[in-house]
């Protein structure tokens, strides 16, 4: 079988797995404002600077290898506890952004405000990176290969209307409160999303651990399998350079218009809910073709709308353009491109890795 053949459906439902799906709504509600444009408007108002707020932003991604030391947790722990109780740790690194919020009502942010938020969302991430190496597995583990791919776009879809069910209520809380109480809101808000995600992740079919691992020939086996000349290093270099490229748009956009074009906090947001509205969207055309087409149409689909968002927000810097009109609809590409890569990838991963 080919790296792309089209997979059949076995009819499958997906009423078994509801657990993960509804996972996925309120791990939004969590993620937006713990690690999204919230958290870089806050960072904002704190007086960071754009190094600080790349930094905070980019922890996430930086942190990420930090998968491969939780692989080893595995074999002792299994899917669900691992992942079950990194989840739940790391949301008691939302706390202190709260207590930043509620000082900074009543006297100027001080520069070490900024740190503690900084460090939080550091904690935060790390807390992420090493529960999640279970999650994807998990999935593997537990979905029947014919529904894998409306799995994962049903995902982006129930994950998109959380996300935009968080960004308008973010949204509102701007318009209607003072500044730093309608942060003490969100991550409040966020809080909570956190505990239910938990709570949902715990009702989905565990899976047999896998086997025994040891961190040794974790690092032993790995530059093998990134450097060994294979269809997945050419799909990892592919994935690595897509990320590049467009992992700092979402950052680059909410800072620029806050700072540059001098846009309400409020006005920000709605513009990122066209986003999630494009991740809705384009989960929406997908999830019921993926799995009879294959996944290469929807990989080229994504890299020619994230290439029109990149060369808008390029002419966007090197003209000054300052007209805002564009905006929803760039943002809606943008999400759509997002949703087509995020459910093309997971459902294509299995065809260039082992199952080990």
């Amino acid at each position: 079988m080919s790296a792309d053949t089209p997979q059949t459906p076995d009819g499958g439902s997906l009423r078994p797995y509801r657990g993960g799906l509804m996972f996925g709504f309120f791990n939004a509600i969590n993620w937006q404002v713990a690690l999204g444009t919230p958290m870089v408007l806050l960072a904002e108002a704190l007086g960071a600077s754009p190094v600080q707020v790349g930094l905070a932003y980019a922890f996430v991604f930086v942190l990420a290898p930090m998968q491969i030391l939780g692989t080893p947790l595995l074999h002792r722990f299994g899917f669900k506890k691992l992942m079950s109780a990194g989840w739940g740790f790391r949301s008691l690194f939302l706390l202190p952004a709260i207590y930043v919020a509620i000082l900074a009502r009543h006297t100027t942010p001080a520069p070490w405000m900024v740190n503690v938020l900084i460090a939080s969302v550091f904690l935060f991430t790390l807390m992420r990176s090493v529960a999640s190496c279970a999650w994807v597995p998990w999935l593997y583990a537990i979905l029947p290969a014919g529904i894998r791919g409306k799995y994962f776009a049903s995902d982006q879809v129930i994950s998109g209307v959380g996300s935009i069910s968080t960004l308008v209520t973010c949204s509102l809380l701007f318009m209607t409160l003072p500044l730093f109480d309608a942060f003490i809101v969100m991550y409040s808000f966020s809080f909570i999303g956190a505990a239910s995600s938990v709570f949902f992740l715990n009702r989905l079919p565990d899976a047999a651990k896998p086997s025994t691992m040891s961190l040794n020939r974790v690092f032993a086996d790995t530059p093998g399998i990134l450097l060994r000349k294979s269809p997945f290093r050419k799909f990892l270099s592919l994935s690595v350079v897509f990320a590049v490229v467009t992992t700092p748009v979402a950052p680059f956009s909410a800072y620029y218009l806050r700072v540059q074009d001098k846009l309400a906090p409020g006005n920000i947001l709605l513009f990122t809910t066209m986003q999630y509205a494009g991740v809705v969207l384009g989960s929406l055309l997908i999830r019921n073709q993926i799995d009879r087409t294959g996944t290469r149409p929807f990989f080229f689909v994504s890299l020619i709308l994230n290439s029109l968002v990149c060369i808008y927000w390029i002419a966007a810097l090197q003209l000054g353009i300052s007209d805002t009109s564009w905006l929803p609809f760039i943002y809606l590409l943008f999400g759509m491109g997002a949703s087509s890569w995020v459910s093309a990838n997971l459902a294509f991963l299995p065809n260039v890795t082992e199952s080990e």
